[in-house]
Parts: C-alpha cells; sequence; structure tokens
C-alpha cells in the first residue's frame, strides 16, 4: 500500500510571521483530530497524529503524515488526509461562495479555519496551498491567494457573529434551584441558578418580577422549584435564566 503525504506550501514575497505560520498548523492538527472523530474511522483518535517529516526549499514547503501513536506507524488505505483536505476544500468554497452547501461548524472550528487562512490573509504577495498525494500521484489540491483567504475570513467572521447572537427558548415546568442569591428582591444582579436537565452547571438568573424573587428568597437553597423560564443561549450553550413564573416547591 501506498501511503498518502500532505503538502502545505506557502508562496510569498514578504517574510511570514512565525505565529501565523504556527498557528495555521495548530489549527489543522485540530481540524484534522475533528475529522478523526466525525468519519468515525476503525482509528483511535488518539492514537494518530500529523507530523511534519520534511520541509523543502524555496517557498515554505512542509510536508506531512498521518502516523501512529509513537510516529513509527504510516495509517495506509484509509485516504484520512484526502478526506481531510475534501472536507477543508468544502469548506474554504462555501466561504468563497463557491458552493451553496453550507458546512456543519461550531466556533471552535470557524476560528480554526480562520487561523488556518491567516498565512495567506496576512499579506497580499502571499498564496496558500494544500496537496494530498499518495504513491506520488497528486489526489486533491486547494490554492487560496490572499484575495480569496481575506474574503473567506470575512465570511467566517461573520458566521461567528452569528453563532454568538442570543438564541432565546422558554421552558416550561422544568426544576430550577438556587446557586447563589443575592438578599435583595429588587437586585437584578449576583443570583445564579441550575437547571440540570440544561446545564448542569449554575447560569445567571434574573426574574420577571419582583414578586418571584421575593418568593424565592424566603426559602433559597433548601427547596427546588417547577418553573417557566426563558433560556437565553449563545452558541448552544445557557448563559441566562429570566425565571417567569412558580408553580410549585420541591423539598431538596
Amino acid at each position: 500500500m501506498t501511503e498518502e503525504i500532505f503538502t502545505i506550501k506557502i508562496d510569498y514575497d514578504n517574510p511570514i510571521e512565525l505565529s501565523d505560520f504556527s498557528e495555521s498548523l495548530v489549527a489543522t492538527a485540530d481540524q484534522f483530530h475533528s475529522h478523526i472523530i466525525e468519519e468515525k474511522q476503525n482509528i483511535n483518535e488518539d492514537q494518530i497524529k500529523l507530523y511534519i517529516c520534511e520541509i523543502e526549499k524555496g517557498s515554505i514547503i512542509a510536508k506531512i503524515k498521518a502516523l501512529g501513536e509513537h510516529a513509527g506507524t504510516t495509517i495506509n488505505g484509509t485516504n484520512i488526509l484526502d478526506g481531510f483536505l475534501s472536507k477543508t476544500k468544502n469548506v474554504v468554497d462555501y466561504f468563497l461562495g463557491n458552493i451553496d452547501i453550507k458546512p456543519e461548524l461550531n466556533i471552535n472550528e470557524l476560528q480554526n479555519y480562520k487561523k488556518i487562512l491567516q498565512p495567506a490573509a496576512s499579506d497580499k504577495g502571499t498564496s496558500l496551498s494544500f496537496n494530498v498525494e499518495e504513491g506520488g500521484i497528486q489526489t486533491i489540491n486547494l490554492t487560496i491567494n490572499h484575495v480569496e483567504a481575506n474574503a473567506a475570513q470575512n465570511r467566517i467572521n461573520h458566521e461567528i457573529g452569528l453563532l454568538k447572537l442570543p438564541e432565546n427558548s422558554i421552558r416550561h415546568k422544568v426544576l430550577f434551584y438556587c446557586y447563589q442569591a443575592r438578599n435583595d428582591k429588587k437586585s437584578k444582579t449576583g443570583d445564579m441558578g441550575i437547571i440540570e436537565n440544561i446545564d448542569s452547571s449554575p447560569v445567571k438568573t434574573i426574574y420577571m418580577d419582583e414578586s418571584i424573587k421575593e418568593q424565592i428568597l424566603k426559602n433559597p437553597f433548601d427547596v427546588a422549584y417547577i418553573v417557566d423560564v426563558d433560556v437565553h443561549t449563545i452558541n448552544r450553550k445557557a448563559k441566562l435564566y429570566k425565571v417567569l413564573k412558580i408553580y410549585d416547591v420541591v423539598d431538596q
């Protein structure tokens, strides 16, 4: 079986800042790890990593292999690097407006792709290319210039902004209990509560009106409350509870 080699090449007019190059490599490795997990191949994602096996002269050219845990075993016959670069190309093509199929990415993944593109985005005389070859035959290629890298990064930034917008949903008759309570019914700060079927961690809490807060303060820590709550989330994680109504009290 022939082995796959993943090549990153940066052509440049001006020197590339070391942090841009290193962060691009780290982000590439992080996305590769995510790719292994998503593909659910018969490979332990904790035992396979990307390793630089060669640096060539001229432009910055790094040849990379997917190797086993102790860098001694080449992973053959899985097209793992080909699949990873295909996915990366689809993401870049989407943010360049070349394809319509939107990839499902979280904020961390979006930030990784920004970093991957940064060497090309940082200087107008720079281009960035990735390719995978197997047995000396190139199977897939992605090349992006300075203008394209900046355009893709701008659209990625927009997508990150959309994910950070709060999402609201009202949950009815859920069990809520206090984690921290400020002994002031008029206070809008200092209160935190837990709703375990939403998030086991304490979340900042406010109340619809003073009467609800007053009822909570009668016994904030020895009982739980069945409530309606407006859940405000960022990137699908609860960041604020607004208690709207109390139905009942339950002993803890």
